[in-house]
């Protein structure tokens, strides 16, 4: 199994995969996103055999690759994983048509609690690139006692992957990213989740999760969405309520005429214990009055890219703590700030703006 044991230089390996295996230079975005330079870094490409190069950095490449004139196995990596017993910081797994349930049973993670380091810079990473298919259970198995806090996952370029449901039963980590991946994301991908801090969509064709049959919620304290492909965006969108969630980023970078209005009504419904909102959109540059009426537990709530504030424009806000307008404010009306109160107003310096 593994007489094909090369040890070559990082720069060699990374040269013969790029040639071999083709992987582009945007779907290994985890050579720089991770920043866990005091730790080896694994990749793993594609499923038949297994080679470990060493590195005069201490940094490694562990890779995983298959090749037409290759005898097929049936003994895919996952499995393979039960004769490892390196304690893995980082965990990348790209061009597999399918991750399994179980994936990690195998898997033997550093924890934070064995390597006091400063966090921020240490954490777990696992990323999925050119994934096509995922089974139920992904993460069952897995085993880091300080996940919820620890480990951040990411779905990257992967535009034809499928959501099997409950593919992320069990799961506790710190941050779930999904960039450039299949926009029609199914809420049942999250059925038996028990604990996200932080979701993280960043695709420009995402329309709102796809409802699903089962009754569910899981714990989820920060959502970002970085752009959505909706004129309207209501609580359908959202087709579970999230109690938890108590700050939410909506930024809309990337699609032109997406996200023209909102029915805060609904989504303060989604969102019933909202504490701290971000809020960007191409198409949006006037608060409207009451434009914020039905979130009444905000604190926090920063506007960018809005130029013109109208009458009770902040309504039924009395409980911010801190009010950001940007940098673009040109025109205020008499009563932008009726019916609300904030200990901190953050106002742009231009001089160009007006109140009439």
């Amino acid at each position: 199994m593994f007489s094909n044991l090369h040890f070559l230089s990082l720069t060699i390996c990374l040269f013969f995969i790029d040639n071999v295996i083709d992987v582009q230079a945007d779907e290994c975005q985890f050579l720089t996103m991770c920043k866990c330079t005091n730790f080896p870094l694994f990749a793993l490409i594609d499923t038949n055999y297994l080679s470990k190069p060493r590195s005069a950095l201490n940094q490694d490449l562990f890779c995983t690759y298959s090749s037409e004139h290759m005898n097929e196995t049936k003994v895919t990596t996952f499995d393979q994983f039960k004769y490892f017993y390196y304690r893995f910081r980082t965990l990348t797994f790209a061009h597999y048509p399918m991750i399994p349930r179980h994936a990690f049973r195998f898997v033997h993670f550093e924890s934070q609690s064995v390597k006091q380091t400063h966090k921020t810079n240490n954490r777990n990473v696992i990323a999925f690139v050119h994934i096509e298919q995922t089974q139920a259970g992904i993460f069952e198995e897995l085993s880091l006692a300080d996940s919820h806090d620890q480990l951040l996952i990411s779905f990257l370029d992967s535009p034809s992957m499928s959501y099997a449901h409950g593919a992320l039963a069990k799961l506790r980590c710190y941050e779930l990213k999904f960039y450039r991946t299949n926009p029609q994301i199914s809420i049942g991908f999250f059925y038996n989740t028990i604990s996200i801090q932080h979701l993280i969509i960043d695709n420009p064709l995402f329309t709102g999760f796809l409802p699903s049959t089962d009754s569910f919620t899981f714990q989820l304290e920060k959502l970002s969405i970085k752009d959505i492909s909706v004129r309207h965006l209501q609580g359908k969108h959202f087709p579970i309520q999230w109690p938890t969630v108590i700050e939410l980023i909506l930024e809309n970078f990337n699609v032109n005429g997406g996200f023209r209005s909102w029915n805060n009504k609904e989504i303060a419904q989604s969102f019933p214990n909202l504490r701290s909102l971000t809020f960007y959109s191409r198409s949006i540059q006037h608060i409207l009055g009451r434009m914020f009426e039905h979130l009444n537990k905000l604190e926090y709530l920063k506007l960018t890219g809005i130029t013109t504030i109208e009458n009770d424009g902040f309504y039924n806000l009395y409980q911010l703590k801190e009010l950001n307008l940007g940098n673009d404010i040109r025109r205020l009306d008499p009563y932008a700030f009726l019916h609300m109160s904030t200990k901190l107003l953050l106002l742009n310096q231009s001089l160009e703006i007006s109140i009439k």
